[in-house]
């Protein structure tokens, strides 16, 4: 059972159905998303500025070997005031704080080679 409930943002559904025609991937993704909501801060790395982009507030997780989500947790972004790094004002609510806010998910080096999520 999830102690997270998990918000996908549409840019995160855009980077997924990228994907649709291998379902292999997207059972990994599947797979890793309920183990985030179970765990967020398990297998994670928390993330700073990589080059020009500005990664303060989110976290990464590993899929697989190339492939990574983005994502932070509302309760420790409000706890740390990193929600002017998330761009979270939007659909931050002080009520759920129990709530993973997922951004990306793309290969590696694509991922951190765009900056339209963040």
């Amino acid at each position: 059972m999830s102690l997270y409930t998990g918000f996908f943002t549409p840019t995160f559904d855009k980077c997924l159905s990228s994907y649709n025609n291998n379902p292999i991937i997207k059972q990994r993704v599947k797979s890793v998303i309920d183990r985030i909501l179970e765990h967020p801060k398990v297998q994670s790395h928390f993330l700073d500025k990589i080059g020009k982009i500005d990664l303060r507030g989110k976290r990464r997780r590993h899929v697989g070997g190339k492939y990574i989500i983005i994502y932070a947790i509302c309760d420790e972004c409000m706890l740390l005031k990193h929600q002017k790094f998330n761009n979270c004002v939007n659909i931050c609510n002080v009520a759920i704080k129990k709530r993973v806010i997922f951004f990306a998910f793309d290969k590696w080096n694509d991922i951190y080679s765009r900056q339209w999520f963040w």
